[in-house]
């Protein structure tokens, strides 16, 4: 009997977010996400921290692999596939670059150093 549905479209299952690590982290780390039902090649996933869009490097149906990029603020993380989206259970805590250190300076007071031979 027709059911009114193409019996031939075969629905993919949503993506699904199980975690992530690390959980903080600066412009530039790399994060793996991990899951289910993601895209297996990078071009099939769209990840994003917050609302901007990160880079995946890396796929598999249960692991992604994505760099966090310029602007990300801390918030949840999505992935996106077959116009699906998972929103991660915790959000990345971004983090500040680390300042520069001050080099140690050393000075030596010549008249109050006695040398030895």
């Amino acid at each position: 009997m027709p059911c009114g549905k193409d019996d031939d479209t075969i629905l993919e299952p949503a993506p699904t977010i199980i975690g992530f690590s690390p959980s903080t982290g600066i412009v530039g780390t790399q994060v793996t996400i991990t899951g289910e039902n993601f895209g297996s090649t990078p071009d099939k996933n769209i990840v994003k921290f917050g609302t901007i869009t990160a880079i995946v490097s890396s796929a598999s149906n249960t692991k992604l692999i994505a760099t966090v990029p310029q602007g990300t603020i801390t918030d949840r993380i999505n992935v996106t596939t077959n116009n699906m989206t998972a929103i991660s259970p915790i959000a990345f805590m971004i983090m500040k670059d680390p300042p520069e250190e001050e080099p140690l300076v050393i000075e030596l007071d010549n008249t109050a150093l006695t040398l030895y031979p």
